[in-house]
């Protein structure tokens, strides 16, 4: 009766080295996916992604990046049924399923990926630019001379609110430019020449359109400014009297 229970004792002992053996074995081992990602024309895909998926469940596992040679490593795959995905910009997306990582340690899978280039698109971007004008123009005295360093300021006809300005040069001349679609009021002003205002001055909705335009100010009446001062004497006492 006792060698027939040390009989049962070794047996379950053996039965349970050997399961836990192949856990063990089953737990360590993992394989390796190798290969090489070539083009059409039988050239290597530099830099592409090579990505593996669980098969059933197409969540990502691991991946790699191809060398200059179109080469990949992945390493330390457990045992499995994979997907490689593998993606470079200007190819087509290649996939191959089914990958299959046995439980044998170190196993090595090898593979050859071939991707097609896609159909070359040209993308055509058209920025439309919003037309702008120029206002330019001279401004001059009653006697056809240049007013010289007036200032030629642009403003909205409806709001009155000022839009943008000019300084003249020595010619009397300026230049306002991106000046956009609308109608405007343009007034000059300088030093010694009354205020000058141009109304309706329309930039129609057109590429590059100049509007021109001469200003004619006039000079403002001489006004004589007399200055009058009162001497402050001093009295007896320091009283202030004033003469």
């Amino acid at each position: 009766m006792k060698t027939t229970i040390n009989f049962q004792v070794k047996r379950m002992l053996v039965v349970s080295g050997l399961a836990f053996f192949s856990f063990v074995s089953y737990v360590n081992a993992s394989g390796v996916i190798k290969g090489q990602v070539m083009d059409e024309n039988n050239q290597p895909v530099e830099y592409a992604t090579a990505v593996l998926k669980d098969s059933k469940t197409n969540k990502f596992v691991t991946g790699t990046i191809s060398n200059n040679k179109g080469e990949f490593v992945i390493n330390d795959v457990k045992p499995g049924e994979y997907k490689l995905s593998t993606q470079m910009i200007g190819y087509e997306k290649k996939d191959l399923p089914k990958i299959v990582v046995a439980t044998n340690k170190n196993q090595v899978v090898e593979k050859k990926v071939v991707m097609n280039e896609t159909p070359s698109k040209s993308i055509v971007v058209v920025a439309k630019k919003k037309a702008t004008g120029i206002i330019k123009g001279q401004v001059m005295d009653e006697n056809n001379q240049p007013v010289e360093f007036a200032t030629a300021v642009l403003k909205d006809s409806k709001t009155d609110k000022f839009v943008t300005g000019a300084v003249c040069n020595d010619n009397g001349e300026f230049i306002i430019n991106n000046v956009k679609p609308g109608e405007y009021k343009l007034s000059t002003q300088m030093i010694g020449y009354e205020k000058k205002d141009l109304q309706k001055i329309v930039v129609e909705n057109k590429k590059n359109q100049v509007v021109e335009k001469t200003v004619i100010m006039n000079e403002t009446p001489s006004k004589s400014i007399v200055v009058v001062a009162k001497k402050t004497t001093y009295g007896r006492n320091n009283q202030i009297a004033e003469r």
